[in-house]
C-alpha cells in the first residue's frame, strides 16, 4: 500500500513563543484510512509538523509528500484544496457569522454541514449551535464548529489539532468516539497531549524536544504510568 502521507528527513528552525528550536530530520509514513496520533506537550512541535504537511510551512531540508504529490511543488493552496482539511489548535472562524454560515463558507457553498448535524449533531452538541454567532460561543462549542467546518469540507486527510481541548468530559468522549468512526472514509492524524486519545490511534508518534518517534500504546502507558509513581513518591 502506498502512503497517503511521507515526511522525509525533514528539518526546519521555528520560532515558538519568542523562542527558537528546530525540527530534526523528522521520518513519518502514514497509510490511508489510519489513525495516527502526534504525541507531545504543549510547544514541542506538533503543530509545526502540521503546517508542513498542509504546505503552510516549508522544511529548510527533506522533502513531503502528500496524496502522492510533492507539497513543496504544489504549494499549500493545491493541498488544501485538494488532499487536507484542518480544524486548527485556534479555531479559525469568522466571528461575524454563525457556524452555519461559516460552513457554507468554508466549503464554497457546497455544503451548510447539516447532513453530518443530521448524523451526529445531538451526540457532538452541535445541534444547539448551528445557527449562533460564533462570537457568542464557548471555547468548547467553537472547538466543535471547527472540528464540523473541518468534516464538511471532506477531503481525504482530516488534521485535528487538539480536538478535545475545552470540552466537558462527556463531549469529550463522544469526539474521540466519532473520531474513531471517520478511518472507515479518510485518514486521520491527531496532535494531542491528552492521552484518553490513545485508544483510538492504529499508530503513534512521539514528538519531543524537535524529534519524533514512533512508539506503542503499551510504552506510552508504561511511561505515565511511571510518571505517576514518581509523583506520588
Amino acid at each position: 500500500m502506498k502512503p497517503i502521507i511521507q515526511l522525509i528527513n525533514v528539518s526546519r528552525r521555528v520560532t515558538y513563543t519568542g523562542s527558537v528550536f528546530e525540527l530534526r530530520n523528522i521520518n513519518m509514513t502514514v497509510y490511508p484510512n489510519e489513525i495516527v496520533l502526534l504525541l507531545g506537550r504543549t510547544g514541542s512541535g506538533k503543530t509545526s509538523i502540521f503546517h508542513i504537511i498542509a504546505g503552510f510551512d516549508k522544511p529548510d531540508s527533506g522533502s513531503v509528500y502528500v496524496c502522492g504529490y510533492n507539497v513543496i511543488e504544489k504549494g499549500f493552496s493545491w493541498v488544501l484544496a485538494e488532499c487536507v482539511s484542518y480544524m486548527p489548535q485556534k479555531p479559525l472562524l469568522i466571528p461575524g457569522l454563525t457556524v452555519r454560515e461559516n460552513v457554507i463558507y468554508a466549503t464554497k457553498g457546497k455544503s451548510d454541514g447539516s447532513e453530518i448535524v443530521e448524523s451526529v449533531g445531538e451526540q457532538l452538541g452541535l445541534t444547539s449551535i448551528m445557527d449562533k454567532k460564533v462570537s457568542i460561543l464557548s471555547g468548547g462549542e467553537q472547538r466543535l464548529a471547527s472540528l464540523l467546518v473541518a468534516l464538511a469540507r471532506n477531503k481525504p486527510i482530516l488534521l485535528l489539532d487538539e480536538p478535545t481541548i475545552f470540552l466537558d468530559a462527556e463531549r469529550r468522549s463522544y469526539v474521540i468516539q466519532f473520531v474513531a468512526s471517520l478511518k472507515r472514509e479518510r485518514t486521520v492524524l491527531i496532535a494531542t497531549h491528552d492521552p484518553a486519545v490513545l485508544k483510538i490511534a492504529d499508530r503513534i508518534y512521539v514528538v519531543e524536544d524537535g524529534k519524533v518517534s514512533e512508539t506503542s500504546r503499551h510504552e506510552i502507558l508504561r511511561s505515565l504510568y511511571a510518571e505517576n509513581e514518581d509523583g506520588e513518591s
